[in-house]
């Protein structure tokens, strides 16, 4: 729950000499059940919903014509896997590479999204972060020949690793919809069978996952990050030695010396090249097995005055847009909520 601060400064971006924030207080309701959190906004117990999957978006539009929607891409990928570089089979970029080459992402996108998915690659840094992203077409074709499905040369990388007959692995996952997509990593687990690969999806709570992501003590792969529409110096910043959102436990010195140099930059010209050339090593690594952004739908009650069906206001700004926000008492009256 958040209380209104009295004294607060700014103002609405979109309607000058308007004092923020709006609402005396706004609280934020923690729903795991999928149909619960339907009910509640078909009720107006709640004024919002994001980040629905395609079936619920569907259901709503069906059954309650009166929401207000609009719809995307998820901020960052929920497909992507990241692999424990430090221990075998992963230390070996050639598995590393199959593991990439294994999945058929088009028609994943196809059948699972409804053909809505950015399917592009991309590395740390989203397509949105205007200065920071490097179009897949500009890539290396080096680099870029991995990031195609090619299950036949996935096999023969890992029989050149000393896998010819695959092996089993784990993926340690954490179930919340809003982190990773459990569906999309069942399908890929079909597809990763397909090249001998046997991975075993644990789901777990996302408190239990955590400590074994920032710890690095999950065994296997566990969900990765690709593609975040964050700042792209923070974003590359991550995946240093040591640091606690290295999904893959990274340890990679040049890696290291790139990020270094690009946060000590003296101009943001040059800090901006830096980062692009990082990013664009990183994914030359292939720590992480790359998969779609998803599609996500939004929806809110009429009576929701402010909204426009923005995610955020900057890369992790997710809940700065409810100060801008209020609800229209006398609509939402006349609905009956």
């Amino acid at each position: 729950t958040w209380d209104k601060n009295p004294d607060y400064w700014k103002d609405d971006e979109k309607f000058p000499g308007n004092r923020l924030p709006y609402t005396d207080e706004i609280t934020q309701i923690y729903m795991a059940d999928a149909s619960t959190k339907l009910a509640a906004l078909r009720s107006g117990q709640i004024a919002m919903l994001r980040d629905l999957t395609l079936d619920e978006a569907e259901t709503l539009q069906r059954t309650n014509p009166e929401l207000v929607t609009t719809s995307g891409l998820h901020f960052r990928s929920k497909g992507a896997f990241a692999m424990d570089v430090r221990k075998p089979p992963f230390n070996d970029i050639r598995v590393r590479r199959a593991m990439n080459m294994a999945v058929d992402i088009e028609t994943i996108n196809d059948t699972l999204y409804g053909g809505l998915g950015w399917t592009s690659p991309l590395g740390l840094i989203g397509e949105v972060v205007l200065g920071f992203y490097t179009p897949f077409e500009e890539w290396p074709e080096e680099v870029k020949q991995y990031y195609r499905y090619d299950p036949e040369r996935a096999k023969q990388l890992l029989a050149d690793a000393g896998y010819p007959d695959g092996f089993k692995t784990k993926l340690m996952h954490p179930g919340d919809t809003s982190i990773s997509d459990v569906e999309y990593a069942q399908v890929a687990k079909e597809y990763f069978a397909q090249i001998g690969v046997d991975v075993e999806i644990n789901v777990t709570e996302t408190a239990t996952w955590v400590p074994h992501l920032n710890n690095h003590t999950y065994e296997g792969m566990t969900v990765g990050q690709r593609g975040t529409n964050y700042y792209g110096l923070n974003r590359v910043g991550e995946v240093v030695s040591n640091h606690a959102w290295n999904f893959s436990g990274l340890q990679d010195p040049k890696m290291d010396a790139m990020v270094e140099e690009a946060t000590n930059a003296s101009s943001y010209e040059e800090m901006r090249r830096l980062v692009l050339e990082a990013d664009q090593y990183y994914v030359s690594l292939i720590a992480d097995v790359w998969g779609p952004q998803p599609p996500v739908f939004h929806f809110w009650q009429p009576w929701l005055g402010g909204y426009s069906g923005e995610y955020s206001l900057g890369g992790g700004m997710i809940t700065t847009v409810y100060s801008r926000l209020w609800i229209d008492q006398d609509m939402k009256e006349e609905m009956g909520h």
